[in-house]
């Protein structure tokens, strides 16, 4: 019977021990956060809270990683991001080819709906502009396996605001990404794309 009153006492203080501890982490990464806030240890241009970034660089989780976003307020810094941040092939390049490499286009959300492949390129790029029937329609997609980005656009010939998804061969739900003007996701649209690999 006398182990029952230490067992007691070992578990309340275990259990004061964990509380503490949990309070420490709160109070250090609160503290973390606010120094990176007021001295501005990230950098100046990306953004974790992309709602307001036009230019938005993607990539999907894998299993239980989250999916990160990165944001820029101007083209010049998202292309440089693009270009100096690749996304690395998840198979060997011996088993590729360019025209069997592409990321496929849905109408719908979670893979459904009419759906179309655009072509992957390496040199020289490829644009492609959606016709008619796919402008402005594409609310979800999913990327090659072979690295780098699917970019889609705004607007014909790559203008307007673009979203980079990194090529790791998952698919994302556009209703889920800002275009960052505060009111429109990119649900519907996109009206053109770059998809590469490496």
């Amino acid at each position: 019977m006398e182990i029952f009153p230490l067992y007691n006492t070992f578990v309340s203080i275990l259990f004061i021990g964990v509380m503490r501890l949990k309070r420490i982490m709160g109070v250090v990464s609160t503290a973390l956060l606010t120094g990176t806030m007021l001295f501005g240890v990230s950098n100046t241009s990306a953004y974790a809270d992309t709602s307001s970034q036009p230019y938005q660089v993607v990539t999907p989780g894998e299993g239980n990683e989250k999916t990160t976003i990165v944001g820029f307020d101007n083209k010049i810094e998202f292309e440089s991001y693009v270009k100096e941040h690749p996304i690395a092939p998840n198979f060997s390049k011996a088993l590729q080819s360019s025209s069997q490499i592409y990321s496929t286009f849905y109408h719908d959300i979670n893979l459904k709906g009419a759906q179309f492949n655009v072509n992957a390129g390496r040199n020289p790029v490829i644009l492609t502009n959606f016709n008619a029937a796919s402008n402005d329609k594409v609310s979800s997609v999913r990327t090659h396996k072979f690295g780098n980005y699917t970019t889609i656009y705004e607007h014909s010939n790559a203008q307007g605001r673009a979203l980079a998804i990194a090529n790791n061969g998952n698919y994302l739900n556009l209703t889920d990404y800002s275009m960052g003007d505060g009111a429109r996701t990119w649900n519907d649209q996109a009206s053109s794309a770059i998809v590469k690999a490496n």
